[in-house]
């Protein structure tokens, strides 16, 4: 029996002593059925200590190494190695040289890089096995997991709905806020307080790292009131937020918002979608959701919704993008018109649209073609002078340029009547 286990022992020997020359000649590939797997998490945070997890099938006796290269960033905890045998760490190459003897599964940990590696570039391991395989020694790649993102960068918030330190809010708002995060925000820990109680939001997914939060009150708040309010969250790699707080008051009783449209123009000379400029000019805040309308020689033809509240003084530039405008000669009546459904109760419903009338060689828009037109694009074109109107200007044949050219097809329409564009 002695004899047997000095035997047993003596092969032992042999075939660690071969597999330690593994490091220094060429092996063969593996055959099929040999695999080192590795897991390890999908996420952690900058400077923590996980595991890793190696496991073998297909060695000879379960003995070979596993020649893994850290991520940069990342350092090997001396001592962690759970195996019968004992690894080695090269720190500068961060390379970690891992035996098994006589097992299948063996773990070691790591401290993850101090800075973050996210999506598209998150922290990568690598390695190859090299072990006694039915009689020959083989190689191979080590499969399974291969990628960690390493994330020390809280959620944050935007989009709030009022905004911070917004005053003459309507009574009836909700309250809007988003969440995002440079990797994934952990929605379960979102928590909103308003005027110190924590109440119960919707929370809607945007995208993988965003989350709207949204809480309609189940009543109105009082007149001239200022509101408080809190929120908090995680990341799923456990980093926490500060607290935001932000508050906004409310209007004071008999206060209201007036939606006016101070501008419009055409995408000059990118395409002909319009785009307009509306301003709350009243005393309240206008909320969100109202619809702008574009009429040309007064028929409706596009709409547009306001997506965010406005405060006092506060603008809006948004566009019909899904209306191509096409010039018909000789002019053509543009009216953009705020509020169309008039959902926001305003203190004055008469002042929401704006008119003007676009033609071809009248630049600053007196509805005739003069020489104040020619005088305004010889300016703008020898001094940058600005110009009202830039679609208006360029005539000879548009060209998306404002030069000479138009400045003498301007000028022979006003004296001989010569056609434009």
């Amino acid at each position: 029996m002695r004899n047997k286990m000095k035997n047993s022992k003596k092969l032992l020997a042999i075939v660690l002593t071969a597999i330690m020359v593994l490091s220094v000649v060429t092996v063969g590939i593996a055959p099929a059925g040999v695999t080192v797997t590795r897991d390890l998490p999908s996420l952690v945070q900058t400077n923590e200590t996980f595991v890793v997890t190696l496991t073998q099938s297909g060695f000879d006796i379960n003995t070979g190494w596993v020649f893994e290269t850290l991520p940069a960033g990342f350092e090997y905890v001396n001592g962690s190695f759970t195996g019968k045998g004992t690894a080695e760490y090269n720190k500068s190459t961060r390379e970690l040289k891992v035996p098994f003897r006589n097992e299948t599964l063996v773990r070691y940990s790591v401290n993850a890089s101090s800075y973050d590696q996210i999506l598209p570039d998150p922290a990568r391991f690598s390695g190859i096995y090299k072990a006694f395989v039915a009689g020959k020694f083989t190689k191979g790649d080590v499969g399974g997991k291969t990628s960690v993102i390493v994330d020390g960068t809280p959620p944050y918030t935007l989009g709030h709905d009022p905004a911070r330190n917004a005053t003459g809010v309507p009574i009836d708002t909700n309250i809007t806020v988003h969440v995002r995060d440079n990797v994934s925000v952990d929605n379960a820990t979102i928590v909103m307080t308003v005027k110190g109680a924590v109440v119960t939001p919707v929370k809607t997914v945007i995208s993988l790292i965003e989350w709207q939060v949204t809480y309609n009150p189940p009543g109105n708040f009082s007149y001239g009131e200022e509101v408080n309010v809190t929120i908090n969250a995680s990341d799923l790699a456990g980093n926490a937020m500060t607290t935001d707080e932000y508050s906004f008051t409310t209007v004071g009783e008999g206060e209201k918002p007036d939606l006016v449209i101070t501008d419009k123009w055409v995408c000059w000379p990118d395409n002909c979608t319009i785009c307009y400029n509306i301003t709350n000019t009243g005393s309240g805040t206008a909320p969100a959701g109202h619809n702008t309308t574009l009429y040309v020689d007064e028929t409706e033809v596009a709409h547009d919704k306001v997506q965010v509240s406005l405060a006092l003084g506060e603008s809006y530039i948004g566009c019909f993008e899904d209306y191509d405008w096409a010039y018909t000669p000789p002019d053509d009546n543009i009216t953009v018109c705020a509020d169309y459904n008039e959902t926001v109760a305003e203190s004055d419903e008469t002042n929401n649209c704006l008119t003007n009338i676009w033609m071809c060689g009248d630049p600053n828009e007196n509805g005739v073609v003069d020489t104040t037109d020619v005088i305004a694009v010889w300016d703008y074109f020898t001094k940058g002078t600005p110009l009202k109107n830039k679609w208006a200007a360029d005539t000879a044949p548009s060209s998306g340029v404002i030069d000479t050219s138009d400045v003498i097809a301007i000028w022979n329409n006003f004296v001989e009547g010569s056609p434009m564009n």
